[in-house]
């Protein structure tokens, strides 16, 4: 079976990691630009022009902190775009109706439930960039908050990984020692490199959209490399 690690703790990231995201996103931005043009706003493509652009700026602007991750900023970069006068009510009720789309089209990987169900013996969490209520949102749809007892987003710590404060609030409240957990994620330059540098042992699932950004420096390269999540079970000794 070859090394094994030995841990009390198991922290997950979510988006990509546990279930598809981008896929996720991008049809929920889709139901966005296909209601504004029904409503006589902008058409379909001129707003998914602008908001690719939008959201290279605001990424580019918010980098490293969870307002990277807010529509309403996204929604109101892309009117400014478009040359459209919207208020604050609209930005926040487009909001809500992206995230609604978002909750209704998730799904977890085929190979998460039965993976979870095998480390019932372990203590779960979930380690992830974001806002704490969409975060959760997107678990309770996912129908995994069973499975979790410890949770830790960049919201309530401000920065995103590679943070080392995020994994290390979440080592707190799961009463946890690094060397006693590990992380499991699809990006290695934030869920690895963050891992490390908290002094957890890491997993790298090759999945979803980073599956080829590959390490470029030492602190990247995870202890582990699996390409489905049942693989972990292999990893983590019993």
């Amino acid at each position: 079976m070859g090394v094994q690690v030995d841990v009390d703790v198991v922290f997950f990231d979510l988006d990509e990691t546990l279930f598809d995201y981008d896929k996720a996103r991008r049809e929920a931005t889709e139901k966005i630009a296909f209601h504004l043009e029904k409503i006589g706003v902008t058409d379909v493509q001129s707003f998914l022009r602008a908001h690719k652009v939008a959201w290279r700026k605001i990424y580019r602007i918010y980098k490293g902190t969870f307002k990277m991750f807010s529509r309403k900023l996204r929604f109101r970069e892309t009117f400014k775009i478009l040359r459209l006068d919207v208020n604050d009510m609209f930005l926040d009720e487009l909001e809500k109706m992206y995230w609604l789309n978002v909750f209704k089209l998730v799904e977890p990987y085929p190979d998460v439930k039965p993976t979870l169900e095998s480390l019932r013996d372990k203590k779960l969490g979930v380690i992830s960039d974001g806002y704490t209520a969409v975060q959760m949102g997107k678990i309770k749809h996912l129908k995994l908050e069973d499975f979790f007892c410890v949770y830790a987003f960049s919201e309530e710590t401000v920065e995103n990984k590679p943070s080392t404060r995020i994994f290390r609030l979440a080592l707190r409240r799961a009463n946890c020692k690094p060397g006693r957990a590990v992380m499991v994620g699809d990006n290695v330059k934030t869920d690895i490199l963050g891992g490390r540098k908290a002094g957890l042992k890491t997993i790298w699932i090759r999945r979803g959209i980073f599956k080829d950004v590959v390490p470029s420096i030492e602190e990247e390269k995870p202890d582990f490399v699996v390409y489905r999540l049942t693989e972990i079970l292999n990893v983590i000794l019993e």
